[in-house]
């Protein structure tokens, strides 16, 4: 244990927690964004692996050479391995339960905001983050994206007539006679 604890003492001396893993970590995120969405086009239908490398990269060595960004990188991959482990015991939670699979977004937006709503709590309760800190940065943006998403609801909801309506039925008004459709 002590050859391991040596280790990792080394790799911090030498930077690697600092430097090297966060910049591994924007270049992957970046790099899978990038293949992904296919920003750049795709060469015989697939991606273009060596744009995508190549602007992650540089990507990734600003954010070497910025220190702000580069600590804030840090703090945050803190945070998101107690989300991931949160995330986990939430999912054997459900195995648990005998839950197979979960039928409904709902099901999973409410366990995500019970497990995010927890472990909020928990750092604020070890004194991770201040309370009031927490309630005066998040109230806004909570109440904010609530009434987003009651918009949204409210837009894109189906009305009566559309519920009743058959799927295969066309919508709109019918074409004039003699004019036949597309």
């Amino acid at each position: 244990m002590a050859v391991l604890e040596e280790g990792i003492k080394f790799l911090e001396q030498m930077g690697v927690w600092d430097v090297v893993v966060p910049f591994i970590l924007v270049f992957t995120l970046i790099y899978a964004v990038l293949d992904r969405t296919k920003v750049f086009g795709t060469e015989g239908g697939k991606p273009k692996h060596r744009i995508n490398a190549m602007f992650a990269l540089v990507i990734a060595f600003i954010v070497l050479i910025s220190v702000n960004v580069l600590n804030v990188i840090n703090i945050i991959a803190q945070y998101m391995v107690i989300a991931v482990v949160a995330m986990m015991c939430f999912a054997v939670l459900l195995g648990i339960l005998g839950v197979k699979e979960l039928k409904t977004n709902i099901v999973l937006a409410i366990g995500l905001i019970a497990v995010g709503g927890l472990a909020l709590y928990l750092l604020g309760y070890f004194n991770v983050l201040s309370m009031q800190a927490l309630r005066t940065f998040l109230e806004g943006p909570i109440i904010a994206v609530v009434i987003m998403i009651l918009f949204l609801w409210f837009i894109m909801r189906k009305s009566k007539t559309e519920a009743q309506a058959a799927p295969g039925a066309p919508r709109g008004p019918a074409a004039p006679p003699g004019v036949s459709g597309p």
